[in-house]
């Protein structure tokens, strides 16, 4: 991602935290829930603030440019069988399976990314 618009992912989780601090808003007793959800949104908007004067400040310094993948779905597979994995663990054996197919997925096209990225060096 550009320095410029490196913020923006940060921003929006801080903008999905806060959305969700503002449902916490419909459950009275939970003051404390409230209050941690909140700072994280607040955290993580100053965090995005950072990250956004960093990219502005940053923009001067030559860097031999790198390819970085925009999207890399197997990490995805390989995050998603890591939470099933883990979720099944309460739920039951059919969805730790499931996250374990993903896992291995994930960690396929991982190697095959790998691979790739060695044939072009």
């Amino acid at each position: 991602m550009n320095g410029g618009r490196a913020w923006l992912p940060v921003a929006v989780w801080g903008l999905f935290l806060a959305g969700l601090c503002g449902l916490l808003f419909a459950f009275p007793r939970h003051t404390l829930a409230v209050i941690l959800l909140g700072s994280a949104a607040l955290g993580t908007a100053v965090i995005a603030g950072v990250v956004a004067l960093a990219g502005r400040r940053g923009g001067t310094r030559a860097q031999p440019a790198q390819p970085v993948p925009d999207l890399s779905l197997a990490i995805v597979a390989l995050a998603a069988g890591a939470c099933c994995a883990v979720v099944g663990a309460e739920v039951g054996l059919w969805l730790v399976l499931i996250g374990a197919g993903l896992g291995t997925l994930g960690v396929g096209g991982l190697v095959r990314e790998l691979r790739a990225q060695r044939e072009q060096r």
